[in-house]
């Protein structure tokens, strides 16, 4: 397991280099996780309805906007989840603890008072990884099983049941992986990313023109611009993530820290 774990966290760390923002997709058994990761991916991953269809972790990519984005699908949880069973799977659930943001998959088909069940035992594995400080996103998914009312009603009762915990939940959004119904998760996500701790305000600027499309097209894929003011020099006020600052400066650009303008 220690090797494991140790070879993931190279991954992780280079993934991270390369400006990519990672997901988790995190939640009860058989919600569809593994649907929802090839509806995002556009791939075909085997997704069985079974307890621990995903030992492993399987990580894949798409983009959000222009933002690359890697998303990983977990094992999936169990009511009070066994000590033994955290360890035996902590490689998998490891990477909830290092994701940028989790997504919890509910299947929005069943019953409400299983779904409140199942959210608040998600949330109380959540909160023995120590990983409630992060954006977390409910994705109540499978609504082509169900009425566009009973969506939105358990939307409500999801973020009532939350603010009763005291716990801050990003966004409850519904999807139906099987039918490519994603507009609402991909719309929170937009709104995520650019709020994330490691994106902050720089002012980029560009005196070549010519170089003015590459830099542009780099920005939107590790951040958001804000606003742009071309001429000589052109310059861009965006969120980038500070990681990805020495990627811009290579391209014999100026980048300025800049908290005032961005307010």
């Amino acid at each position: 397991l220690e090797r494991i774990r140790k070879d993931r966290e190279v991954k992780r760390k280079r993934r991270e280099e390369v400006g990519f923002i990672l997901i988790a997709l995190a939640g009860y058994t058989n919600a569809g996780k593994s649907t929802l990761l090839n509806a995002l991916a556009r791939e075909n991953i085997p997704a069985k309805d079974q307890m621990f269809t995903t030992l492993d972790t399987t990580t894949r990519r798409f983009k959000v906007g222009q933002k690359r984005v890697l998303v990983t699908d977990t094992v999936g949880f169990i009511d009070d989840l066994p000590p033994f069973i955290v360890e035996a799977f902590h490689s998998t659930l490891e990477e909830i603890t290092k994701a940028d943001i989790i997504l919890l998959v509910l299947d929005v088909g069943e019953p409400w008072n299983e779904i409140g069940r199942k959210f608040l035992a998600s949330l109380k594995i959540l909160r023995e990884l120590k990983a409630l400080d992060k954006p977390i996103i409910v994705v109540l998914n499978k609504q082509d099983l169900t009425t566009k009312a009973d969506v939105e009603d358990k939307k409500k009762a999801i973020k009532e049941l939350a603010d009763k915990r005291g716990m801050v939940i990003f966004d409850v959004v519904g999807t139906s992986a099987k039918l490519n119904q994603l507009r609402e998760l991909y719309d929170a996500l937009e709104r995520a990313i650019p709020a994330l701790p490691k994106y902050k305000p720089f002012e980029v600027v560009i005196k070549e023109r010519d170089k003015v499309p590459q830099v542009v097209a780099l920005i939107n894929s590790i951040g958001e611009i804000l606003d742009i003011e071309y001429g000589k020099p052109t310059k861009i006020l965006a969120y980038i993530q500070v990681g990805m600052i020495k990627s811009l400066t290579r391209l014999g650009v100026e980048v300025r820290y800049s908290p005032v303008e961005a307010e």
